[in-house]
């Protein structure tokens, strides 16, 4: 908050990191935009692209070339009707971001916790592995498109945010350490 006239406000600093919003003539904007909600969006975007088209393949028979060649779309949810590992892989990559912003809603300490930020940027890796695997023979379409662009504003974010904890850890750790040494009584 200002205490002088002509101060820059500062952002309070909360669970989920603020962007650096451009100041303008040291006027802040109200509303920030957090990295928390910029991470819902795109998980909600990931969640839709699951019901998208992701990629076209067209091939023809090569004993009858009278005949047109037959086109097929592909869906995340395709081969969804038999209870598979592939089935479960191919949801559990679109909708695994849900699970963990609703984690971190309950439990706020997740949100600074490395090896949770870790295990989410793996899983951001693995859910790109299995839209590369689902798109490998075809033709891109606006599902996969969206899905890649929801997935990597997601793994950034997640990226930057760890190591945002890694530094604010390492700091702390410092200033302990310090803070330790300069109370110790002299012998």
């Amino acid at each position: 908050m200002c205490s002088k006239l002509g101060e820059v406000p500062t952002a309070p600093r909360s669970s989920s990191h603020y962007f650096l919003l451009p100041v303008m003539r040291g006027v802040m904007p109200k509303k920030m935009i957090s990295s928390l909600n910029i991470k819902r969006l795109s998980a909600l975007v990931l969640v839709m692209a699951f019901f998208m088209p992701l990629s076209q393949c067209t091939h023809s028979s090569s004993l009858n070339q009278s005949q047109p060649p037959t086109t097929t779309v592909k869906y995340a949810y395709s081969h969804t009707n038999k209870l598979s590992f592939e089935m479960a892989a191919s949801v559990a990559s679109f909708f695994w971001p849900l699970m963990f912003i609703s984690l971190t809603s309950i439990k706020k300490t997740l949100n600074t916790n490395l090896y949770f930020k870790s295990f989410e940027f793996i899983a951001c890796l693995g859910s790109a592995y299995m839209l590369l695997l689902l798109n490998i023979f075809g033709k891109l379409l606006y599902g996969s498109y969206f899905a890649i662009s929801a997935l990597t504003v997601y793994g950034l974010l997640t990226l930057y945010e760890g190591i945002m904890v890694f530094r604010t850890k390492r700091h702390n750790n410092a200033l302990k350490r310090d803070s330790a040494k300069n109370a110790a009584p002299l012998s």
